[in-house]
């Protein structure tokens, strides 16, 4: 797994760290599921309100795992 701690938005906290908010692994795989879910018809009904909690976070480590990939390219 990657350990890279850089911010998708720096900033300054309160507390005078640099780092705030999410790191760019986790906007990365944000903007992977947000491309997923939009291109969801809707219509196989896969994520709905009834999709099983394992299928979920199965989703969710892929998202990552594209994250990874993205640092990786960078």
């Amino acid at each position: 797994m990657w350990e890279i701690k850089e911010p998708a938005f720096p900033c300054t906290c309160p507390s005078g760290d640099v780092f705030c908010g999410m790191t760019l692994r986790d906007w990365f795989a944000g903007q992977a599921l947000a491309g997923e879910m939009a291109s969801q018809n809707g219509s196989n009904g896969e994520f709905t309100g009834t999709t099983p909690d394992e299928v979920l976070l199965s989703r969710a480590k892929l998202m990552y795992r594209f994250a990874d990939a993205m640092l990786e390219a960078r």
